[in-house]
């Protein structure tokens, strides 16, 4: 029966969500022709109600700990990834900061546009090198100009219970960028399952970790960050 309801409650959070993405960009498309810089607003606004979305109909809630150790000045954010939801949190309550995502994500209708309106980094995975210094120069000029960097470590989701592999992009930043770099841990995978269409009611308990240590090697970085994610 909680199978059923779940599936019902998926249905309709998509359908929602749908229709939200659809018509309130729309709408004020022309609120972001008068004024550009608008746009930050409207996506604010749209992935805020993403996260509502997600409470009121599936019931996915969330707790944050961990409040003392954000620091004050533009920050690298070191986020785990296991599902979508938290790309719809981070954005809001980190002010949205700089994203680093995969250029696919681009080519979603209005969704996409918007990303490239509030200056999201989008990177083709396949570039290598050259993918790692686009990451680099994006995250040092949104760093210059005050703005947080969030970043997904493992590039992929990972099902929860499973161990990712720390991709090679945020050691480039660790060396490259003198901000202090966050690691945030979750478990939004346990209510919202890596390609799965049901989302399942419950706490997702978001914890924002002290900075990452200076002068570590990069095998050094990786294990600190597996043993945050996966211990």
């Amino acid at each position: 029966m909680a199978t059923i309801v779940n599936g019902f409650r998926a249905v309709a959070f998509y359908i929602l969500l749908t229709l939200w993405l659809i018509i309130f960009p729309t709408l004020l498309t022309p609120l972001r022709w008068l004024k550009p810089e608008f746009s930050k607003t409207i996506a604010f606004i749209w992935l805020k109600g993403a996260v509502i979305l997600a409470r009121v109909v599936c019931g996915i809630r969330y707790e944050i700990k961990g409040k003392e150790n954000i620091p004050s000045e533009a920050t690298i954010f070191a986020c785990q990834h296991q599902s979508a939801w938290e790309t719809f949190l981070f954005p809001t309550i980190l002010q949205l900061p700089m994203m680093v995502v995969k250029i696919e994500l681009l080519r979603i209708p209005i969704f996409g546009a918007y990303m490239r309106y509030i200056g999201f980094a989008a990177i083709d995975r396949k570039a290598g090198v050259s993918a790692l210094n686009q990451i680099t120069d994006k995250a040092k000029a949104a760093l210059a100009a005050g703005r947080n960097v969030l970043v997904f470590p493992e590039g992929t989701r990972i099902a929860y219970g499973q161990r990712g592999k720390i991709q090679a992009g945020i050691f480039a930043l660790y060396e490259n960028c003198t901000a202090p770099i966050i690691p945030v841990s979750h478990n939004a995978g346990l209510v919202w399952p890596k390609n799965s269409f049901i989302k399942k009611p419950g706490m997702v308990t978001v914890t924002f970790h002290p900075p990452v240590p200076k002068n570590l090697s990069k095998a050094e970085l990786f294990e600190k960050l597996s043993t945050l994610y996966y211990s």
